[in-house]
């Protein structure tokens, strides 16, 4: 973050996901949570960043967590 290789940031929870400048390649990594100063950070090199709220779950996390209750029901009724 200091060279001012970052592209943009993305924040889902306490991972971070984003990009290099340069090359354009993505980078990946774990975050305390709550971490005033790498906002503060951020916001000083003009580096974008945006959150992605993980709570509200996509119809293939449902099915992942439905499934076990459905092997139980399949099990049960066999």
């Amino acid at each position: 973050m200091d060279s001012g290789n970052i592209h943009d940031v993305t924040f889902i929870g306490q991972e971070v996901k984003g990009k290099f400048k340069n090359p354009d390649a993505p980078f990946r990594s774990i975050v305390p949570a709550n971490y005033p100063d790498m906002y503060k950070k951020l916001t000083d090199k003009g580096v974008p960043y945006s959150f992605k709220d993980i709570s509200n779950g996509t119809w293939p996390s449902w099915l992942l967590n439905l499934a076990p209750l459905v092997l139980l029901g399949a099990l049960w009724f066999s």
